[in-house]
């Protein structure tokens, strides 16, 4: 059926094309005709299972170049999509979870941002996490056997070793790296006691000092010295925090007279010795002390370098400032009644004194061990009260051995209290800093602390 149709039709369009044989077109119409090109056309435009093909060429939108859309002679036509540049993606403004098919090889893009895998990921270390959110159990330290040649050697060890130990545990448990291991040296002067001195002080200074070192007595007089009444009292403070070694077994026996005004008038300082057992300013003995009673005092110095040549060297400044105010702690209990209890000499070796033999055995000991320490008067709330300041990078600090001593063992929060603390920190807690140096540092956390 579909063969006659097509039959029928040719022979239309003959009859018509002889009937315009004299337009000039149709010879190439014919020509067309006699080719079967326009069969072929017929034979698409019947086929049910043919795919219609029609339209202008297309133009790509992104090249501006046409695309052939005409079939081929055995198979249909295919369009392919129009070609375009892949578009830039910015990096995401934080990584996703979103899953991917790219190959394994495939790399991720560039970006400061880290990306997340399905693979579990360690959060990094927090800075400035405390070591301890309780109280940790003490890590015990001996020291090691030791065979003396030097008896008073060996007398240190005895009186200290015991202390020294317990600081060594205690610094061994509490140690905290977080801080600096900037030190500052020792000052001989922090507070300025001498710079105010005038020439005839600072000579007497000097002849005191000369003495003691020598283990020798000496004499001040009014001849020598035309200001001795009112510049005796200047040499205390000096003494006492500048050479608190020397002023731990300085006696001064004095000799008054009245003058023409009959006011009282020190006519000389004689007869004065050194001995490690007075009370207060004065001597319990009866006497001068000879030489023997003099040496005893070389004790201190014995138990003062012990002490500092067991001190860890890689601690941080701030755990060394911790470790040689523990062995104060360990070693000495608060005594307002017993001999020599305000010097440092009663804090180390008889291990009784007040305040001042804190505060003074803790500045002798950081002058051994090079680290800087000053003092500081205050009143707290029971009374007028003497503590040290010590320096690390971050500022100056407030150290109260005393009150640390107080607050039970070394390894507790409540310890910390009073240990490299600011002025603020001193002023709620019941300090109230009067004379010295004056603290400037910011927080410095304890091991309990961020």
């Amino acid at each position: 059926m579909m063969k006659k149709s097509r039959i029928a039709l040719i022979a239309l369009f003959a009859a018509f094309a002889m009937l315009l044989s004299s337009c000039g077109f149709v010879a190439d119409l014919v020509s067309e005709l006699e080719s079967g090109g326009f069969l072929d056309l017929l034979t698409k435009a019947e086929g049910d299972d043919e795919t219609r093909v029609g339209g202008k060429p297309e133009r790509n939108p992104v090249t501006g170049k046409t695309t052939d859309v005409s079939p081929s002679d055995t198979e249909p036509a295919v369009i392919d999509p129009p070609v375009t540049e892949p578009p830039v993606i910015e990096p995401p403004a934080a990584a996703t979870d979103a899953a991917t098919d790219a190959p394994e090889t495939a790399k991720p893009a560039a970006t400061d941002k880290p990306i997340e895998t399905t693979a579990p990921v360690t959060d990094p270390p927090k800075e400035n996490v405390p070591p301890f959110l309780k109280t940790p159990t003490l890590k015990k330290v001996s020291l090691p056997k030791e065979t003396f040649t030097d008896p008073m050697e060996k007398k240190a060890s005895e009186i200290i070793d015991g202390a020294i130990a317990t600081a060594l545990s205690c610094v061994t448990t509490m140690r905290d790296d977080r801080h600096s291991a900037v030190s500052y040296p020792y000052e001989f002067d922090v507070n300025g006691y001498t710079a105010s001195m005038t020439e005839e002080e600072k000579r007497m200074l000097q002849t005191v000092v000369s003495a003691g070192r020598r283990g020798e007595p000496f004499t001040l007089s009014e001849t020598e010295y035309p200001n001795l009444t009112d510049s005796i009292f200047t040499l205390y403070n000096p003494l006492d925090y500048c050479y608190p070694d020397i002023a731990s077994y300085l006696s001064l026996d004095v000799n008054f007279y009245l003058d023409k005004n009959f006011e009282p008038r020190l006519g000389s300082v004689v007869d004065n010795y050194f001995d490690p057992y007075r009370d207060a300013n004065y001597s319990v003995r009866k006497g001068k002390a000879d030489l023997g009673d003099v040496m005893e005092a070389d004790l201190l110095d014995h138990v003062v370098k012990r002490i500092v040549r067991f001190m860890p060297k890689d601690l941080s400044t701030y755990d060394k400032y911790y470790y040689l105010a523990v062995v104060i702690c360990a070693q000495n209990t608060y005594d307002g009644t017993a001999p020599n209890c305000y010097t440092a000499f009663g804090a180390l070796i008889t291990g009784k004194s007040v305040c001042e033999g804190y505060s003074r055995a803790y500045g002798l000991l950081c002058r051994e061990a090079d680290l800087w320490c000053g003092y500081q008067y205050g009143t707290p709330s029971d009374g007028s009260h003497v503590w040290n300041v010590v320096k690390l990078d971050s500022g100056i600090y407030n150290v109260d051995v005393t009150w640390c001593d107080s607050r039970t063992d070394p390894i507790s929060a409540k310890w910390y209290d009073y240990f490299m603390k600011t002025n603020a920190d001193f002023t709620s807690d019941g300090h109230s800093p009067k004379t010295g140096v004056k603290s400037t540092g910011r927080f410095e956390p304890n091991p309990y602390q961020s």
